[in-house]
């Protein structure tokens, strides 16, 4: 690998066998790395260009949203993926977004018959359980985005041991692909996921954020339906009607005394009547 990339990243070696990439795209694979957002955001910070994408068969030191571990063996997709789009912070935020649509392609492409759909803000669901989740990390100069890292993880062939282990009551139970199917290979998978992110990126980069937002909830599990959500101490129930421009989950609200109104949710504990529990999700 090139000396340019940073120190750190010399496991990595570009993806020539296995994989069939977009143009443009450049995938580096390493057999076992401890975590590829850190990896990815290490080659961000020392000028890697944009598209680049950092592939491990395994990791030792996985992550999901607000530092929770992700259980990482050999058999599922592990992929961090730097962007660098000419937006401010808060627009270039809604690229998770953009990664939530197309595993949902992606998931349909190889699994007809199943049914996948987005869960706000950052998961993919497969029949009710999670199957992927999405973490962002990013970096600003005042409030320009300077990069954006979309780190994925997708159970493929396996899922958590004991999924029932630590869930929260009502939350939706984390499967894997293999529950439902013979899993394609992984890096056949991800060039599947490649190919539609790059066709999803793409329009977003043309398009910006509203024809995003617009699949985004065509494949959203949850809208429409009645959740609560605990905000600023209290709790606050009503229709969970879509998204607003920055991705933040709206929900139409009963208030006594104040009739209906919109409340803007990017925090919170958030319960999906008959669905599930989201805990302490932010749109970020």
């Amino acid at each position: 690998m090139q000396t340019s990339m940073g120190s750190g990243l010399g496991h990595y070696q570009p993806a020539l066998t296995g994989i069939v990439a977009p143009f443009g795209w450049k995938v580096y694979r390493a057999g076992t790395t401890a975590s590829t957002n850190a990896d990815c955001v290490s080659f961000a910070e020392s000028g890697g260009t944009e598209r680049s994408v950092f592939w491990a068969d395994q990791q030792s030191g996985g992550r999901g949203r607000r530092g929770r571990e992700w259980t990482s063996p050999p058999g599922n997709l592990y992929v961090s993926i730097l962007f660098r789009p000419e937006r401010g912070l808060s627009a270039a935020l809604t690229l998770g977004f953009v990664a939530g649509v197309a595993l949902v392609d992606t998931v349909k492409i190889v699994a007809p018959t199943l049914d996948a759909k987005v869960k706000w803000p950052n998961d993919v669901l497969v029949d009710r359980h999670k199957v992927a989740g999405i973490l962002l990390e990013s970096a600003a100069t005042g409030t320009i985005c300077d990069y954006v890292v979309v780190g994925i993880g997708v159970n493929l062939g396996i899922g958590p041991p004991n999924p029932s282990v630590g869930l929260s009551p009502g939350a939706f139970k984390p499967g894997s692909l293999s529950d439902w199917m013979t899993p394609p290979p992984v890096g056949e998978f991800l060039g599947t996921f490649l190919s539609q992110l790059n066709a999803v990126y793409g329009n977003w980069c043309e398009a910006g954020f509203g024809p995003i937002r617009r699949r985004w909830e065509a494949c959203a599990t949850g809208i429409g339906s009645t959740v609560s959500v605990e905000k600023g101490g209290q709790r606050i129930a009503g229709v969970f009607s879509g998204l607003d421009e920055s991705g933040a989950m709206l929900i139409d609200a009963m208030h006594v005394n104040a009739g209906h109104q919109c409340v803007r949710v990017t925090v919170g504990d958030v319960v999906f009547r008959g669905a599930g529990t989201v805990r302490e999700s932010e749109c970020s």
